[in-house]
């Protein structure tokens, strides 16, 4: 088997994984202008995608744009922003594939963290309890801590 020859960081869609995670890495260690410069890459793309009247790669980077950006609000101490973004692309985000599940239940969870963090545990339990309705095992490391996003602190 021949390892990959390509980088994890393509410079060709910020709609990559590692892009998204690259842009978190920079919000978790304070770099703001690099987290920026990231949502603004995003922003790009959905302009031009909208343009070219790409509604698929539109719409997906509508969605990840939010994520990102309530990534970074979350991590820069406004939880009624990034609640307000993360609860966003939820409601934009599906099932469809397992993709874009896997996205929605991992936004679900950086909002169930930012829940958490606000004091309203109530609310993230329920939240908690539809992604364990999808995916179990997500949400026992999620409880477990193997899996913390953000690393809030419970409010």
């Amino acid at each position: 088997m021949q390892p990959p020859t390509a980088s994890c960081a393509r410079d060709d869609s910020p709609l990559d994984l590692c892009f998204r995670v690259g842009h978190r890495a920079a919000c978790q260690s304070g770099d703001w202008q690099a987290a920026q410069a990231a949502e603004d890459a995003v922003e790009a793309y959905l302009n031009e995608s909208k343009e070219k009247g790409e509604s698929m790669h539109a719409d997906e980077s509508k969605t990840i744009r939010l994520q990102m950006q309530g990534v970074r609000l979350a991590l820069s101490g406004d939880l009624t922003g990034a609640e307000k973004a993360f609860t966003e692309a939820d409601a934009q985000l599906t099932y469809h594939n397992s993709f874009v599940g896997l996205f929605k239940l991992l936004n679900r969870l950086f909002l169930v963290e930012t829940l958490l963090a606000e004091g309203r545990d109530a609310e993230a339990h329920q939240l908690l309890a539809k992604v364990r309705a999808v995916n179990p095992w997500l949400v026992t490391r999620f409880e477990e801590g193997d899996l913390t996003l953000l690393g809030l602190p419970r409010g």
